[in-house]
């Protein structure tokens, strides 16, 4: 009816061209006006309701495909992770509506600014900027002689008078302040990068206008009480009080025996401050000296070390108040008389709020069920539902009842559901049961053609590249696109990629070739040719940079090609490490950086590496070292040299102090311990038996011979002397060694508590499932005996 009046009457033709539901609105008014019958007034108006809500959804779907090509662009044009792509639009909503090539061209622009890839990623606006303004703004920052440009870029998003006003004021105090300004003066100060200060102080321009000795007063004062330099940055309108105001407050929280002194404490309102201090003194008449995980551990039945583990799954349980705690553990342990061991296991119920766990603890007793009812209680809103459907559904009831319907669980063929089906037919059971097995079928059908799909790609690889079935199957399950990908575009991929004189090996290598635009790829190839590379299989693994990446390295190469032996830097390192190109040329893909520092620093890094002998792979592995200063890399490898360190590693370099310590530690012990002897050795003399049995037994078990000796020695101790396992009941269960401690010592100690000393140490080495399944197990036979 509505298409016939629509072709009759050319005032409304405009009808398919509207986009919102008030215009449609209008409309249908216009029709009320015109009297017409009121059997198309209420079909107009059952067509604009579902118009709106289509049109709504389209648009959202519309947004999120916008939102999904952008973050692609972003991955690939900045050589970002997926999470911060995402999180460059999130913050800058306005890129969904920008032409997608004027985003690439500001970013090629931002790069041959010398703003880094780096600060594009942390500071998104920029790439919403205008660029006259932005080179007005740049060429006013480098006037300030900053260290790195990139130290100040997030001084950009200031509004034009706020921007004026900070150069100015750092411009006046450049001769005044240590280093120069404010900016690295308080990075100087917190140890914190000038970038990171910069983008705090960018939306807080007060903090130049404050008096300089002001804010030198008010930041010792704050250092004083130990408070952290990122809560002062993320919290700088604590600058604004004065110094006495500072002192009061801060004295006053540290005498209530707060712990941690936040900014917050100066500002705050006195009633909140009160509450605060009140709900810390309730806190330590409740916990005493004891901390919360001591206190936990008494209500519980266990020892600290056993909530610990539990806890580094849920960090949020520290946050949690002790009172909070204190009304969930009585609440669970008197009122609903479940066992300490079982909050232990879901020990992140904790985290949840009393109420909450009050109203489903009730819902599932209404409808009787009584098994892992916290594991149930902590799922989020929309898997407690869906349990509890499925806890309520009929077919559910009757699966649980009838053993005659049990195994539907174990079919995992077409064809066996199609005969459950008729069985389920035959008894007359009821339609929500025929609705179940026709969803099982669907979904078994549909995992079925994606199966054979995967099948029928990997038998087209081995037949086309003439490679094994290891090598093709290899190809596709590193890609998974390709199952989705047009079989003839693939084919005319590869036809390409041969005729270009890419070897098979590559394309194997590197299958993500066959998931690449015929265009972009052609493009490629072409400036790599210019390169000049003696075969072009040395230089395939850069396709994978982005064409404005691949451009500034190709220049760079260029410039380069009579400077450097070999003719560029991959072909130099491949000689120097005796590696072939292409592994080069694949290490360079994350670390770009070798492309850019200076080549005699490079070359200088290489030589004392190599003089240390360090392994070539590992050299390219783990490429920042050659970042380091020369001396820092001869200091730190000689320190672990002298301190008796076999296999020097480039991760000895770059680590923390504390880290290289720890290591050397470790070496001392080993050296201690073992003397000249080997590990197995020293396994063989605890376990009173041969060498060769404990190899033949820990063959099977790799991970073991690379298993620290102190460990060995704390795991040896502890079921030894401890538990008094046997030596050969540990040597049956060699792999038992490879385990961690901590979880070892929790699983037996739960066993103990549940009355079960396992005659095999093979329980405490399974998958957690496994030791789930046996532990319940374990705790029904107890039960059946009991009832007996």
């Amino acid at each position: 009816m509505i298409r016939r009046l629509l072709q009759q009457n050319n005032s409304i033709n405009h009808f398919q061209l509207i986009r919102n539901l008030s215009s449609i609105q209008n409309i249908c008014i216009n029709y009320t006006e015109n009297k017409l019958n009121e059997d198309i007034s209420n079909e107009i108006i059952a067509g604009t309701n579902q118009f709106a809500k289509e049109n709504v959804k389209k648009q959202a779907k519309i947004k999120r495909l916008t939102q999904m090509s952008i973050a692609h662009r972003f991955r690939r044009l900045l050589r970002c992770t997926e999470e911060e792509a995402n999180k460059i639009i999130k913050e800058n909503k306005k890129l969904a509506d920008i032409d997608p090539n004027k985003i690439s061209n500001t970013i090629e622009f931002l790069l041959n600014n010398d703003i880094s890839i780096k600060s594009i990623i942390n500071n998104p606006y920029l790439l919403t900027i205008d660029q006259k303004t932005f080179k007005s703004k740049l060429a006013q920052l480098q006037h300030l002689e900053p260290k790195e440009i990139n130290d100040l870029v997030p001084l950009l998003q200031v509004s034009n008078p706020s921007f004026k006003r900070i150069i100015e004021s750092i411009s006046k105090e450049k001769n005044v302040i240590p280093e120069r300004n404010r900016i690295y003066y308080l990075s100087q100060r917190l140890n914190v990068e000038p970038s990171l200060v910069a983008k705090f102080i960018a939306n807080r321009t007060f903090m130049f206008e404050i008096s300089f000795e002001r804010l030198v007063e008010n930041l010792n004062l704050l250092q004083e009480y130990k408070i952290d330099p990122i809560n002062i940055l993320k919290d700088m309108w604590v600058f604004t009080y004065s110094p006495q105001t500072i002192r009061d407050r801060l004295e006053r929280c540290k005498l209530a025996g707060k712990e941690h002194l936040r900014p917050w404490m100066v500002r705050c309102r006195e009633e909140k401050l009160q509450n605060s201090l009140k709900m810390t003194k309730e806190t330590k008449s409740l916990l005493g000296d004891l901390s919360l995980v001591e206190y936990i551990s008494q209500r519980l039945g266990c020892d600290t070390e056993t909530i610990n583990i539990m806890i580094q799954g849920y960090p949020d349980i520290l946050k949690c108040r002790a009172k909070r705690i204190k009304e969930i553990l009585d609440y669970l342990l008197e009122d609903e008389k479940i066992e300490p061991l079982e909050i232990l296991r879901v020990l992140r119920i904790l985290t949840y709020s009393l109420d909450k766990i009050k109203l489903r603890m009730n819902e599932l007793k209404s409808i009787g069920y009584t098994q892992n009812t916290l594991t149930i209680v902590c799922r989020s809103k929309s898997e407690y539902k869906k349990a509890l459907n499925k806890l309520t559904c009929p077919s559910r009831r009757l699966i649980l009842q009838s053993n005659s319907i049990n195994h539907f669980k174990l079919i995992r063929s077409l064809s066996g559901i199609q005969n459950l089906c008729s069985n389920y037919t035959a008894n007359n059971i009821n339609e929500d049961i025929s609705n179940e097995i026709i969803a099982n079928i669907n979904q078994i059908a549909k995992h079925g053609r994606a199966k054979k799909t995967k099948e029928n790609m990997i038998k087209k690889f081995q037949h086309i590249l003439q490679c094994t079935d290891e090598e093709a199957t290899q190809i596709v399950t590193k890609n998974q696109k390709l199952i989705k990908s047009d079989p003839y575009q693939i084919s005319d991929c590869i036809e390409f990629l041969f005729e270009n004189n890419v070897s098979i090996k590559s394309i194997i290598n590197h299958p993500w070739l066959l998931t690449m635009d015929r265009k972009l790829l052609e493009t490629k190839l072409v400036r790599l040719k210019l390169l000049k590379p003696r075969d072009i299989n040395d230089f395939v693994p850069l396709l994978q940079f982005s064409i404005l990446i691949l451009k500034r390295l190709i220049k760079k190469c260029i410039r380069e090609r009579e400077v450097i032996p070999e003719g560029n830097r991959i072909y130099y390192l491949s000689k120097k490490l005796n590696v072939e190109p292409s592994v080069v040329a694949k290490n360079t893909i994350n670390r770009i950086f070798l492309f850019e520092i200076n080549f005699q620093m490079l070359v200088e890094n290489i030589d004392v590496l190599q003089e240390y002998k360090i392994n070539s792979m590992n050299i390219l592995r783990d490429a920042h070292v050659l970042r380091y200063s020369k001396e820092t890399i001869i200091e730190r490898l000689e320190k672990c040299k002298q301190e008796g360190k076999e296999i020097l590693m480039p991760w000895m370099v770059k680590c923390t102090e504390e880290i290289l310590e720890n290591s050397i530690k470790l070496t001392r012990d080993k050296k201690r311990l073992l003397g000249d002897n080997s590990v197995l050795e020293y396994i063989a003399q605890r376990l009173n038996c041969s060498v060769e049995e404990v190899y033949i037994m820990a063959e099977r078990y790799p991970p073991v011979f690379k298993v620290r000796v102190g460990k060995v020695k704390a795991i040896l101790d502890y079921l030894l002397n401890e538990e008094k396992f046997t030596p050969l009941e540990v040597l049956r269960v060699i792999r038992i060694l490879g385990h961690s401690l901590k979880t070892t010592k929790l699983r037996l100690n739960e066993l103990k508590a549940l009355g079960c000393r396992p005659s095999t140490l093979t329980i405490v080495c399974r998958s957690q499932n496994e030791y789930n399944k046996f532990v319940n197990q374990w705790i029904d036979r107890k039960e059946r005996i009991f009832v007996k």
